[in-house]
């Protein structure tokens, strides 16, 4: 990778996990509420409330990663275009479709995460209703 693209890599990433976090937080904190909250009152060891927020997180990430992608996209090319950093790469000669490229990649390796996710997802169910 060259230097801009680690650049707008960068710039994109922080948004994104910042965006990964949030979002994962408010799609299972309803779950967790409605799951974990009878169990405290059971009694239950906190092993076994741990293992419940670990099995809610993969269904909160299978929507909650392309969401973050696009905070972490427009956040950041949002960044460069506020900070006129677009008209100096372009002045410096680097066309708007080079500078797309560190986007496919951040969009494919999401498209690929987001993928896994949905897949173990299936995988789950299919166990669930199978077995």
């Amino acid at each position: 990778m060259r230097i801009i693209d680690r650049y707008i890599v960068r710039q994109t990433l922080m948004p994104f996990c910042i965006g990964l976090v949030v979002f994962t937080f408010v799609f299972i904190i309803r779950t967790l509420m409605d799951y974990v909250e009878p169990l405290v009152a059971k009694g239950v060891s906190s092993w076994v409330l741990v293992r419940v927020i670990l099995l809610l997180i993969p269904q909160a990430l299978a929507l909650s990663i392309p969401m973050s992608l696009l905070l972490g996209l427009l956040v950041g090319f949002g960044k460069l275009s506020a900070h006129r950093e677009f008209v100096a790469l372009q002045a410096c000669g680097i066309s708007i479709r080079r500078l797309l490229l560190p986007v496919g990649f951040v969009s494919v390796v999401g498209w690929a995460a987001t993928l896994v996710i949905v897949a173990m997802n299936l995988k789950l169910l299919w166990d669930v209703v199978a077995g």
